[in-house]
């Protein structure tokens, strides 16, 4: 039988951790019990602010959950340890059950303040739909009768409310925000020492410990060097030694063991309507609340915790389950981490925490089964590995040298000064006389951790995962925006391939784990054969073993050729031997005006620019050439008498060709590539104008690809609303270089129109709707004034009409000016877009 932990004492002092902390501190005579019973008084009403912030909704962070943490870890250390540690460790894992959670408090004061912020302000328009709704209610409240106006004022507050939590809940957890929180209470309590033992200051360990709470577990592991831990085990402060990485331990175990019906007494619950709540959000704190009130028990013995519940639904008890399964990875997680530990540490710090979490539920009203909708794994990975969603064979090729690449750029960002990256893609033939294809790397390389959780898991990328944020924040200014996106690219390897070998060996481990470790898999879903060397160089080397319809000369000469069209700009230099190809991948520069052709053209009237990108955009590099008519008068036009330019070998009747291969050294055709790799940006070259009255460039040019660009799984085009971002930069760029190089002051108003976006004649005739009926149901549908950018989203699902369809409604009310431009700069960009053909 275990033992049924009993519901926290009164008073957070008549815990057992707290009575030993007196016991101690008054045995060293530290001070320690004093500071710690001071810096309560302050903590313990500012953590009742929560029930009355922006965070009032979700599962209650006050007093009583950071005194129910302290009683939890009475029962999660084990009565040794509790014996053996220092009255240090005790206070710091007191201090951090109250200090973790204070960054959620919120006075009236600092809500004006956060609103205020520009941050705040920035981060609305990342939540377009809880945007929306703020811009309507205000929209709403400046027309509203008296009566109305009190409802319409509450749920602006309410949406205020939402997105503050949405604002400050991954921040509350920040190092600056517990350095403030620190000197706060420095300040409240008069004690310049409050965080310190024998006038030595322990404030960045404290700082430390309540950081990792809301992190995953793996950074308890980590290391900041060969030399140094991130929690080291044996720290020493003023005469003491503190064991950090035991304190984390307990604070983040304790914190999510907290999860019971004492923290979610259901009188609250009701009386704050949380059931009730239309806000953006709301949902996800309904769950919580819900899953919390569920649990009346939690048993605990060596072997296993029991979480006893009573549910009245199927979603509730569901959750409560999938919690029981997170708090088994955790316990589990954290037991192998501290038995890791040097043998004399290992048997001083104990944690009680069994390795089984077993839900005891209770269905009231219903009977559980769990059924739900299920993907056809086979089917599912059939299609993200076929021809259907991949053109070309060659991309198992694609994706390995983009990881080559993320790799190396990884290793580079991190800081080695002599580090010259080295990638070879080559092929060979094995005794057996079947062939491989090998893609080497001396870049970052992976231990266990990423192989197991990342490479070998489909769906997920390193890359997108908080160590690796953590690992590389200070070290990439700007943020690294790898391609390597979606965690499901190595599947494309057996398309061709029967059989995948990776060998790998870190270069900066966060757990130090340095080992070279092969890993062998035959067929997709089969199981990894690993081995083990101490040895081993530094990156990644995979090899693939090709199927027999693949072996053969003319299908390695295909892939080799798909590689070197596709992998145009690399960032670094990719060495290729397959078969009898040799090619060396280097970035390719792009093109620039030849004189001749330029002066040629000038005989003609015809004046060419060739523009920089990367001077005027921090988005793009490459170039892009446009060219003008000079008409009469000295002004530029994108026609010249009367026919339109455009960039092209030959010309008709109705057009004057520019031939792009006689004015531009080095053209390959229009190009546009994504952080080196070839992509395809549909309408680009249709970002001045529509395909008959626009202005034509020719353009050879690359896209810093972050999170904001986006594109298809299987990386062959820009889409959505990656797309129209990329047109809208795209053109907002040709307009400042033309500005600054005088050009645009000489431009026809037309052609003026053309390059800004706007004027009556960027839109085609055929384009426009004609249906007065639609065109009436569409206009019913757009507000007075301030669009939201999803505006065709709406249109089309009110009319039941496709979005391309809404997009040009709108497109033809704007240019017949019966609608007018709406001023906000969003939707100023919105009307732009629709000027220049930018459906999605």
């Amino acid at each position: 039988m275990g033992i049924l932990i009993p519901p926290a004492p009164e008073l957070v002092r008549d815990s057992s951790l707290y009575r030993a902390l007196v016991e101690k501190s008054r045995a060293a005579d530290d001070g320690l019990a004093e500071k710690v019973e001071q810096f309560l008084e302050h903590a313990s009403p500012m953590l009742d602010l929560t029930l009355a912030g922006p965070f009032r909704q979700y599962t209650l962070h006050n007093r009583d959950h950071a005194k129910k943490i302290v009683h939890l870890a009475s029962f999660l250390i084990s009565e040794p340890t509790l014996k053996n540690l220092s009255a240090l460790e005790c206070a710091v894992i007191i201090f951090s059950a109250y200090l973790h959670d204070l960054g959620m408090c919120l006075t009236s004061i600092e809500r004006e303040r956060v609103l205020r912020q520009d941050d705040f302000s920035e981060s609305l328009r990342n939540w377009p739909e809880l945007w929306h709704d703020l811009q309507e209610a205000r929209e709403r409240l400046n027309v509203a009768s008296d009566p109305e106006k009190l409802s319409i004022e509450a749920y602006i507050f309410q949406l205020q409310e939402a997105a503050l939590c949405a604002y400050l809940r991954p921040i509350h957890a920040s190092p600056e925000k517990y350095v403030s929180l620190l000197d706060q209470m420095e300040s409240l309590t008069g004690r310049k020492d409050l965080f310190g033992v024998r006038g030595v200051s322990f404030r960045d360990v404290l700082v430390h410990i309540c950081v990792s709470h809301n992190l995953e577990a793996g950074v308890l592991s980590e290391v900041i060097d060969p030399y140094e831990d991130r929690f080291p085990r044996e720290m020493p402060i003023g005469g003491e030694r503190l064991n950090t990485q035991f304190c984390a331990a307990v604070l983040r175990l304790a914190d999510i063991l907290d999860f019971d019906r004492e923290r979610t007494p259901r009188v609250l619950f009701e009386s704050l309507g949380i059931g009730r709540l239309p806000t953006p959000g709301g949902d996800l704190s309904l769950a919580e609340w819900q899953k919390h009130m569920a649990v009346h028990s939690l048993e605990i013995s060596a072997s296993e915790m029991v979480v006893s519940a009573d549910c009245t639904h199927p979603a509730i008890e569901q959750s409560i389950r999938e919690f029981c399964k997170i708090l088994e990875r955790e316990f589990r997680h954290t037991a192998a981490v501290l038995k890791r530990n040097a043998g004399a540490i290992s048997e001083r710090y104990n944690l009680e925490v069994p390795l089984i979490v077993r839900p005891r539920v209770k269905s009231i009203g219903y009977v559980f089964k769990e059924m739900a909708l299920r993907l056809n794994e086979k089917a599912i990975i059939n299609l993200l590995m076929g021809e259907r969603l991949y053109a070309h064979t060659g991309v198992a090729l694609r994706e390995l040298v983009q990881n080559a690449l993320d790799a190396c750029s990884v290793r580079s960002y991190l800081g080695e000064p002599s580090y010259k990256p080295s990638i070879q893609v080559g092929s060979a033939i094995d005794d057996a006389g079947r062939v491989w294809i090998e893609v080497r790397d001396d870049g970052m390389g992976m231990d266990e951790y990423i192989l197991n959780e990342h490479f070998f898991r489909v769906g997920t990328s390193y890359y997108s995962s908080p160590e690796f944020q953590r690992l590389l924040r200070k070290a990439i200014e700007g943020g690294f925006a790898p391609i390597s996106r979606f965690g499901i690219g190595i599947l494309s390897v057996f398309m061709i391939a029967d059989v995948l070998e990776v060998t790998t060996r870190h270069a900066c481990s966060p757990r130090g784990d340095h080992i070279s470790r092969t890993a062998r898999i035959e067929a997709r879903g089969g199981l990894a054969f690993l081995s083990e060397n101490a040895e081993g160089e530094v990156g990644t080397c995979v090899r693939i073993r090709l199927k027999k319809g693949y072996e053969n000369e003319r299908s390695i000469y295909r892939m080799a050729q798909y590689v070197r069209g596709v992998v145009i700009r690399p960032k670094w230099p990719v060495e290729v031997a397959l078969g009898e190809e040799r090619l060396s991948l280097r970035r390719e520069e792009t093109f620039a005006l030849r004189e001749d052709g330029r002066r040629e053209l000038l005989s003609r009237g015809v004046e060419a620019y060739c523009i920089d990108l990367s001077r005027w955009s921090n988005r793009f590099s490459g170039s892009l050439a446009i060219a003008f008519g000079r008409e009469p008068d000295g002004q530029l036009s994108h026609r010249l008498g009367g026919r339109r330019l455009v960039f092209a070998e030959r010309g008709d009747a109705f057009t004057h060709h520019v031939d792009p291969h006689k004015l531009l050294d080095g053209y390959h055709g229009n190009r546009v590539s994504v952080n080196g790799f070839l992509m395809n940006l549909k309408k680009a070259n249709r970002t001045l104008g529509t395909s008959r009255k626009g202005i034509r460039i020719a353009f050879d040019f690359d896209i810093r690809g972050d999170a904001a660009v986006l594109f298809d799984v299987a990386r062959d085009r820009i889409i959505g609303e990656g797309a129209l971002l990329v047109r809208r930069e795209l053109r907002e760029a040709i307009q400042r270089a033309l500005e600054e190089l005088r050009v645009f002051e000489r431009l026809h108003p037309e052609t003026q129109q053309l390059v800004t976006g706007g004027g009556a004649g960027a839109l085609e005739e055929e384009d426009l709707i004609h249906d007065e009926t639609l065109l009436q149901a569409a206009l019913s549908l757009i507000p007075d004034k301030g669009w939201h950018p999803q505006i065709h989203k709406k249109i089309a699902e009110g009319l039941r009409i496709n979005k391309r369809l809404a997009w040009k409604c709108i497109a033809t009310l704007v240019k017949t000016g019966r609608v007018a431009k709406p001023s906000n700069r969003l939707d100023v960009n919105l009307v732009k877009d629709l000027h220049t053909g930018g459906a999605p």
